[in-house]
């Protein structure tokens, strides 16, 4: 009996509570060391994700823009049908009204041509700086909103240029009769604003004092050594072209003929961006677009 109850205990397969209790040290580790990852994975995709709605919420409010030449439609609006306001130009974004019993602050948001978010210094908007952290569509922070308007207008006079000629983006850069009308603007813009007493900012990878030589450099430097580093779509065009191709109001006003006023309270004179504004209201009359020594004649005699 003896000998059958050892063969039996032989046998029988098991572990010790020293092995279990080892097993669970092991699997707490692992916990302790997955938990915080994952929990960090979530809140960074959580940041993105709501970094790409408050981008498809500016691209929205622009579409809006476009359509309406105002914002006063870039309110929340219902789901329909019908969808009305900015649920109908984003619809896979969720709007909401928030109620307040005292005045909203007014935060400046921008987009540089580069693609980079900015925003006003305060701090309500550090506090968002510090949740979105680093990444490709972090927000950037500045106490210069104005230097960085009239930064990226400079850089937005050629939306006007891009129209008048009726081609690409690449196609138009790469003519330097199209380069020399856009460098003169900006020249004429840079002179402007340093009469008033503003300094534009630095918006893109050239400053607002070089951007002009840069623009109006030979082919053979521009294309070589500018064009291919900016790497433009070859099929891009501009907004305000895409406004004439669908017979809507341009924005030429606010490029433009933001120099032009300004020359105006100024006293002075604006000739060159003034005889583009003239051009491009021609051209939403149904003016054709024209070549490259068409364009520089027009504008620049």
């Amino acid at each position: 009996m003896l000998k059958r109850y050892f063969e039996r205990k032989q046998d029988e397969d098991g572990f010790t509570l020293i092995e279990l209790m080892v097993v669970v040290l092991i699997i707490g580790i692992l916990i302790a060391i997955a938990l915080p990852t994952f929990l960090g994975a979530r809140t960074r995709a959580q940041n993105r994700a709501a970094q790409s709605d408050l981008r498809n919420a500016l691209v929205a409010a622009k579409t809006i823009y476009t359509d309406n030449s105002s914002y006063a439609g870039a309110i929340a609006g219902v789901v329909g049908p019908p969808a009305t306001g900015m649920t109908a130009a984003a619809p896979e974004l969720t709007f909401g009204v928030a109620a307040s019993t005292v005045a909203a602050p007014i935060v400046s948001v921008m987009t540089t041509p580069t693609g980079v978010l900015w925003a006003e210094d305060l701090p309500r908007t550090r506090t968002l700086f510090e949740r979105t952290g680093e990444g490709p569509a972090k927000l950037c922070l500045s106490s210069d909103m104005l230097g960085l308007a009239w930064g990226k207008l400079l850089i937005n006079l050629n939306n006007a240029v891009n129209a008048l000629s009726g081609r690409t983006l690449l196609e138009e850069l790469k003519q330097r009769d199209y380069r020399r009308v856009l460098a003169a603007s900006q020249r004429e813009g840079l002179a402007l604003l340093n009469a008033a007493g503003i300094r534009p900012a630095k918006v893109g990878a050239v400053g607002p004092a070089m951007l002009p030589r840069v623009i109006d450099s030979p082919d053979w430097i521009f294309r070589n050594f500018f064009l291919k580093k900016w790497k433009i779509d070859e099929k891009a065009r501009s907004s305000m072209a895409d406004d004439l191709a669908a017979g809507r109001p341009t924005e030429v006003d606010y490029l433009n003929g933001e120099l032009v006023a300004l020359a105006e309270r100024l006293g002075r004179d604006g000739p060159i961006n003034r005889k583009i504004v003239d051009l491009v209201r021609a051209a939403e009359a149904g003016a054709e677009p024209l070549p490259p020594a068409a364009l520089r004649r027009a504008v620049l005699g």
